[in-house]
């Protein structure tokens, strides 16, 4: 776990995911890593959160899983859709070999400008491929532009229907 945890903190820039605060950032697995062994030391499995956000505030990802889940579909949705399309995914992690790979994968330096894009994922490194192509994740959506009420001096500009007939 220590070499999960590092590269989850290398990944998100040793600062909160959510407010960006760097006091005592915690690695967070989204999906259970007792239940979900594929995805247990896939970086993409993991955000890094400041104590209030990962455990102890109203809005943390262990008391607040409602509030988290929206906050990574709004903010991260192509490492929600990655975790959700692997869960299921079938890993044995009593072969030495694919704990070599694991290994080598998470000790590999990041060259990330952004948390968790581009990259090579853990799936795709433990895939039968040996050159696996860098993918970019989905990217956050942009805020809704609201539009503006038109003011009185625009509908004045604006020609009646009733005035041409």
């Amino acid at each position: 776990m220590r070499l999960w945890t590092a590269r989850v903190g290398d990944e998100w820039g040793h600062k909160c995911a959510v407010c960006g605060s760097e006091s005592t950032p915690n690695a967070h697995h989204l999906e259970n890593r007792n239940t979900c062994r594929a995805l247990r030391y896939d970086p993409m499995n993991g955000v890094l959160l400041c104590p209030s956000h990962h455990k102890f505030g109203k809005d943390s990802a262990h008391k607040g899983g409602i509030w988290f889940a929206d906050w990574l579909r709004r903010n991260h949705p192509g490492q929600l859709e990655y975790v959700l399309a692997h869960r299921n995914d079938d890993i044995n992690l009593n072969d030495r070999a694919t704990l070599a790979k694991i290994e080598t994968y998470l000790q590999a330096p990041c060259h990330m400008e952004t948390p968790l894009g581009p990259f090579v994922t853990l799936a795709m490194a433990l895939s039968p491929d040996s050159d696996p192509e860098p993918v970019q994740p989905a990217p956050t959506p942009e805020p809704a532009v609201q539009e503006q009420p038109q003011t009185k001096e625009a509908n004045a500009n604006e020609s009646n229907p009733a005035d041409n007939g």
